[in-house]
């Protein structure tokens, strides 16, 4: 009967120790769980500080951004003003041909008399983009020239007779 008793006993003891062996083992794996989500936790928190910085930077740029906008629509209306009050070419036909800037334009393009360069390798100085000639009042052209090879620009002022022929005078080239 002793004997059955320490076998009951021992068989108690036995199970007890299991259980005791199963919680401890539930309680580590609870530990390492709880471990493990306050690490990402905290990872995440770091990430969101990080991004509401970066959102902060953000939103500094824009508010930069939307000022230089603002400051350059004012720039651009100034300059659109200006650009009103300079006098455009006169409004008159020469000679019964095309439109004034046009008849500035081709006569120059047959003056490169005016062009104070020779050409290089061979090439003619000349205004031979239409394009390039830019009647900038009634008073100035700035125009581009080239030979094929090297080229340059010029400031010239030019005058309309009467009778619809152009007076040309060279202020500066380059």
């Amino acid at each position: 009967m002793i004997r059955n008793y320490l076998n009951l006993l021992n068989k108690e003891l036995s199970m007890k120790l299991y259980i005791i062996l199963f919680a401890s083992f539930m309680i580590i794996l609870l530990l390492v769980f709880v471990i493990h989500n306050n690490t990402g936790l905290n990872q995440y928190k770091n990430q969101e500080k990080i991004l509401i910085g970066k959102l902060a930077d953000l939103e500094k740029q824009y508010g930069i951004s939307q000022t230089t906008i603002e400051h350059l629509r004012k720039k651009t209306a100034d300059i659109e003003q200006v650009l009103q009050s300079i006098p455009r070419p006169p409004d008159v036909k020469m000679n019964d041909t095309e439109d004034p800037i046009s008849h500035i334009r081709k006569n120059l393009i047959k003056r490169s008399d005016l062009i104070p360069y020779e050409g290089v390798l061979g090439g003619t100085m000349g205004f031979y983009d239409e394009n390039a000639i830019h009647v900038l009042n009634y008073r100035w052209v700035y125009a581009h020239f080239d030979d094929g090879h090297i080229g340059g620009e010029m400031l010239l002022e030019y005058d309309i007779s009467e009778d619809g022929d152009i007076n040309w005078k060279v202020i500066a080239s380059e």
